[in-house]
């Protein structure tokens, strides 16, 4: 059902055909995120797409849209499709397809407008017990939030999930952990609050180390000068480098 929605929500970003849908695509072309670098090869297979590692980006018309196209499957319950469709306010909205390894865990639909809250989640996706974005990797690279680690993945660096905030839980850590992490990376925002939220992951980390006796490294990213974010550091030309030289000197 989930694989479904999923390619609901690919088709209406590149569709032009679907209304709103240009405004979601410029706000992805404003953060340096073009349409062709985002969809991979395998996502034109629209009904047969069952997932790749990275968050995927779409955009979310209305519910009766949706609705009508999971009913014409034939495939699912009226009471599925219930639970799948978003609220109403989440119409009109970029959709963030969440996946943990390979996995759809949820769905988050961003504001493109201003309108508050910025995200809305799907009803029932709870972000503390996961790592969107994660795949199997030694070293696990965790940044805030979704968009950044989309980002990551574009330019090449499968090994980034988001936290898809500033705190860490202890289940976010056992997902690191049996995707075969043995070290855990932090490359949180680059503000005051971001400092403040890695020092309090640095504890968490270690706090779960101390408590379960297990083992891995934990390393902590320093960005350039002036650079905010992960999604920061990879907008100019350069960045893919300079993301590289970053996680190789933490």
């Amino acid at each position: 059902l989930f694989e479904a929605v999923n390619a609901f929500l690919l088709n209406a970003l590149h569709s032009d055909k679907s209304t709103g849908a240009e405004a979601a695509r410029q706000h992805l072309k404003g953060r340096g995120l073009l349409l062709k670098e985002l969809r991979q090869p395998e996502q034109e297979l629209k009904d047969s797409y069952t997932g790749g590692e990275r968050i995927e980006a779409g955009y979310f018309p209305d519910a009766a849209e949706l609705r009508a196209y999971l009913e014409a499957g034939g495939q699912f319950t009226p009471e599925e499709i219930g639970r799948a469709i978003p609220i109403p306010k989440a119409a009109g909205r970029l959709s963030l397809t969440l996946r943990e390894r390979g996995r759809i865990i949820g769905f988050k639909f961003r504001s493109i407008d201003g309108t508050e809250p910025k995200y809305l989640n799907l009803e029932g996706y709870k972000k503390e017990n996961h790592l969107p974005g994660l795949t199997r990797a030694e070293n696990v690279v965790l940044v805030e939030g979704e968009l950044d680690a989309m980002r990551a993945h574009t330019a090449g660096f499968k090994e980034v999930a988001a936290l898809g905030g500033s705190f860490i839980s202890d289940k976010q850590i056992e997902a690191a952990l049996r995707a075969g992490a043995r070290s855990i990376t932090l490359a949180l925002d680059n503000d005051a609050a971001g400092k403040t939220a890695t020092r309090a992951a640095v504890e968490a980390l270690l706090r779960y180390q101390e408590k379960t006796e297990k083992t891995f490294a934990v390393f902590v990213c320093h960005y350039p000068e002036g650079c905010k974010d992960f999604d920061e550091l990879l907008n100019p030309q350069e960045g893919k480098e300079q993301a590289a030289a970053m996680l190789q000197t933490r």
